[in-house]
């Protein structure tokens, strides 16, 4: 008896059936190098920890897709081994971030069953949810194969097809937690695209002038990919078309680089709501793509991201889509009243991106001081700057003008080594103005020697997770009004290493603008 085993038929599946697939794959920084070479995206999110790090990432996270690819990879060599091709996606959404050196698994449910009418071969519909070392869902997605019988003789088993949704409902996207722009922080110089997610409405189209073609070199990819091993894909006597079939993930993902043009500023694919590969790809083919807008869609207590829905479509050897023919769907001739995928489309995909809003973007032409924080090395003497002693703190409420003028004695007896205006718990709600304004005139009109000058802010986020619109407030105005003068922001209530990295890119932004070269602690 042989110990290979030849992969699952139709014959095999049954309805709720569980499949437990083989072989954990541990993602890390070789897969997001392979990934990139491979496709060569050009996404800052993916390609630069820098970067990462400046949106509130503690580094870049792995693609989305990639882990998708991955995920769809583990389930091949019990699902698709024998398929003929596989049909299309649904639902697909990410539940966290897969960070480098994440181990990935997976398990298929079968969802549904249907014999093809020439008894030859059938579509297997699953769900499978892919997990990390610890148990957390990454992902999640349903998705349809045309798989071989080993018996064409065999009985057909019940019908039954799944209903499917038409899309992801943009309140169930998952949203990485790590991900806080400030408001000024986003460099659209460095993603490439001054296009914030409120300059694109529905309806609109993309062309994007580039193409690809289609080399040996998908074997490769297909490999990667999960070590995906569907014979199609490498043995041209399996397709019964005398040709090795593309995989329909190495065309998706290189039809989604293609798109990078007119789509800088996608951060991230957050949910695919269906896709169909619509046409088989083989070597020698060359791959287009064009993008439709389809809606838009804000985040609850979210102002600096929101949702792009976009279609995505993939062609092969159309003429120079710059003429302005995007081809789609055409008049099915055989059925009046219907419509048919135009030959050359091989991909269609409906997807939900993550796109940084307009209030996220750095204004155009701001300059950062030669000695700003961002030029410095982390062990720059400038940045644990001591140059005063801090033995003493002297809080005091700056809406009390008693307080004020109490203050400006003890910077000139030298009896304190720090003054704080609170803004925070020793201050009423209904005061909370007053004490900014307070403050700023204190600062404004004193000369503090060798004292130092220190806010306390009120705390970063609301109760939703959002930035509390107060905090916002007290760090503006006053980086506004008298920053040059400040030494120390105080932040209360940090929760966070990521509130930490939102208070220093806040101010990187605003010591810039105001052009303080002075950096606050």
């Amino acid at each position: 008896m042989s110990k290979s085993r030849s992969g699952n038929y139709f014959e095999d599946f049954a309805l709720h059936q569980s499949i437990r697939h083989a072989t954990p794959i541990r993602l890390g920084d070789a897969h997001a190098v392979q990934f990139q070479a491979f496709y060569g995206p050009r996404y800052p999110l993916d390609t630069s920890d820098d970067f990462a790090q400046s949106l509130g990432y503690s580094r870049a996270p792995l693609s989305n897709m990639l882990v998708f690819h991955s995920i769809f990879g583990k389930s091949v060599p019990d699902i698709s081994l024998n398929a003929i091709a596989n049909l299309g996606y649904a639902e697909v959404s990410w539940g966290c971030d897969v960070k480098p050196d994440d181990t990935l698994m997976a398990e298929s449910r079968v969802i549904g069953l249907k014999q093809n009418s020439n008894g030859k071969s059938g579509t297997v519909y699953v769900h499978t949810i892919g997990v990390n070392q610890r148990g957390q869902q990454i992902l999640t997605f349903k998705r349809w194969v045309m798989v071989r019988k080993r018996d064409p003789g065999s009985p057909a088993p019940v019908a039954h097809i799944p209903e499917l949704l038409s899309a992801v409902a943009p309140e169930t996207i998952s949203v990485s937690p790590e991900v806080r722009i400030p408001a000024g922080t986003f460099d659209t110089e460095l993603s490439g695209s001054p296009h914030a997610w409120e300059a694109y409405e529905p309806g609109e189209a993309i062309a994007h002038f580039a193409s690809v073609q289609m080399t040996a070199d998908h074997m490769n990819a297909t490999r990667f990919f999960g070590h995906n091993t569907a014979m199609v894909h490498f043995d041209a006597a399996k397709t019964g078309t005398g040709n090795r079939l593309i995989y329909g993930g190495h065309v998706m993902q290189h039809i989604l680089s293609i798109s990078h043009n007119g789509l800088e500023n996608l951060l991230d694919i957050v949910a695919i709501n269906g896709g169909s590969h619509t046409a088989p790809v083989i070597e020698g083919d060359s791959l287009q793509a064009h993008s439709k807008i389809l809606s838009k869609s804000r985040i609850a207590g979210r102002d600096d991201v929101a949702l792009l829905r976009i279609r995505a479509i993939g062609v092969k050897n159309a003429s120079d889509l710059a003429g302005g023919t995007l081809p789609y769907k055409i008049d099915d001739t055989a059925k009046p009243g219907q419509s048919i995928y135009d030959p050359r489309v091989v991909l269609d995909l409906d997807y939900w991106a993550l796109v940084p809003t307009a209030k996220s973007l750095r204004p155009k032409g701001l300059a950062v001081p030669v000695n700003h924080r961002l030029n410095g090395r982390f062990d720059d003497a400038v940045f644990h700057r001591r140059p005063r002693a801090e033995r003493m703190i002297h809080f005091f409420p700056p809406q009390n003008a008693k307080m004020r003028d109490k203050a400006k004695q003890l910077v000139a007896s030298g009896d304190v080594d720090v003054l704080l205006g609170n803004f925070e718990d020793g201050v009423p709600n209904s005061q909370k103005e007053a004490a900014r304004a307070g403050f700023i005139e204190f600062a404004r009109d004193i000369d503090m020697r060798d004292t130092g000058l220190w806010i306390r802010t009120n705390q970063i986020r609301q109760g939703n997770g959002a930035e509390n619109p107060i905090f916002a407030a007290d760090v503006h105005d006053v980086m506004s009004r008298v920053g040059k003068k400040l030494d120390v922001i105080m932040i209360p209530k940090v929760e966070t290493a990521a509130d930490i990295r939102h208070v220093h890119k806040l101010l990187t932004v605003l010591e810039a603008e105001h052009r303080i070269t002075k950096p606050i602690l």
